[in-house]
């Protein structure tokens, strides 16, 4: 009796052990989990910010503006749209109301 009775108490302690082994590597799980799930609400509202930023950013209005403010453009007129054909190297073309404008030579000038 004093034999069985040691064979189920060492029993109970090792399925004891192994529970609490096994409790705690749930535990860390969790923790790994919970860890990782915030990371990830973290990364969507920063690309939810960067999609309202990039929204912002490209907004055709808001491009027109910067590009004729900064960059003194406009839309093209058109006296300024030529066929490739009609266009030789360094030669001159007048625009309405100024003096004569050259065209862009790949080829350097020479004085």
């Amino acid at each position: 009796m004093r034999k069985i009775t040691t064979i189920c108490f060492g029993f109970a302690v090792l399925l004891g052990g192994v529970t609490y082994v096994a409790k705690q590597k749930v535990i860390s799980l969790e923790e790994e989990l919970s860890s990782i799930n915030r990371q990830i609400l973290a990364k969507k509202e920063s690309e939810h910010l960067l999609r309202a930023e990039w929204g912002h950013l490209s907004c055709p209005t808001r491009l027109q503006n910067l590009a004729k403010n900064h960059l003194k453009m406009s839309p093209i007129e058109g006296w300024q749209v030529v066929n490739v054909q009609d266009i030789e190297p360094n030669r001159q073309v007048i625009r309405q109301g100024s003096g004569p404008v050259r065209l862009a030579s790949a080829k350097p000038q020479r004085p």
